[in-house]
């Protein structure tokens, strides 16, 4: 994952982006300037000064200013934003650009998550399979809403999980975690309602879900069961009535080994 100062670089790197060899449009910059200013306590002087070029071909470099990284680096709370793939202002008062680095930013967070994920399932010596589109799955006759994010087979226990990945950034203030709340709990877009729908298409054809692992047939017949995959307990696995099973990334090894099926909400760890 990047440090505070590699996604500083980033974000500032946006502002500046334009058609090669022209000059930012100072008119676009007071907004992102300012903000940053307040927030990082950088003195004005040092944004919105204008940064030195050098042609390089048809391209133009950018040079950041060194002072920025350093505050960055060192300016907490503040710097703990930019740490999580968050802004220490709304996204509103901030430019496109911005807002969109630091969106990459964040698809960069859950992508290693998802690595992560992977690398426990190969760990514990399962049949896995990640990122499964659903074009791979129709070859197979498995029809999916949607991609899964990791799918792993338990053939001893008779166990398929179907889990999505979600690296969502620390919350402490009632804003906060209402957003990501929502983002898990929505009863149309959420997460959890995206995992049931894989989940449930999974269910109506497990041998076809099997097969894309080369997973030998279980003694039994295959239980399909939902996993959400977070970095941090999340609040939303204590909501009354979630219907799937949350776990943590530590906890990921035990929740996939464990004798006994765990139940919906957050399985600690045993």
């Amino acid at each position: 994952m990047f440090g505070v100062a590699a996604l500083g670089l980033l974000v500032y790197a946006q502002l500046l982006q334009g058609d090669a060899g022209q000059q930012p449009d100072p008119s676009h910059a007071p907004p992102f300037i300012d903000g940053l200013r307040k927030a990082l306590s950088v003195s004005g002087r040092c944004l919105t000064g204008q940064p030195r070029w050098r042609p390089s071909s048809s391209r133009t470099q950018r040079v950041v200013p060194r002072r920025l990284v350093d505050r960055v680096s060192h300016d907490r709370p503040h710097a703990g934003y930019l740490d999580d793939g968050r802004l220490p202002w709304h996204p509103s008062d901030t430019l496109d650009p911005v807002v969109n680095a630091v969106v990459d930013y964040r698809k960069i967070a859950n992508q290693a998550l998802e690595r992560e994920a992977n690398d426990i399932a190969a760990t514990l010596g399962m049949p896995h399979r990640a990122n499964i589109e659903p074009h791979q799955a129709t070859a197979l006759g498995l029809e999916l809403p949607g991609e899964i994010d990791l799918l792993v087979a338990d053939p001893g226990r008779g166990r398929l999980w179907v889990c999505e990945v979600k690296d969502v950034y620390a919350a402490v203030s009632p804003v906060t975690m209402r957003r990501p709340l929502e983002k898990f709990l929505d009863a149309k877009d959420g997460h959890v309602a995206q995992l049931t729908c894989s989940a449930r298409a999974v269910a109506g054809n497990p041998d076809a879900a099997a097969k894309l692992l080369s997973a030998p047939s279980p003694a039994k017949p295959w239980r399909v069961l939902p996993l959400m995959i977070t970095r941090r307990v999340e609040p939303a696995p204590f909501v009354e009535g979630v219907s799937v099973t949350f776990t943590v990334l530590a906890d990921l090894a035990d929740t996939l080994r464990s004798e006994v099926d765990p139940e919906s909400g957050h399985t600690p760890r045993q």
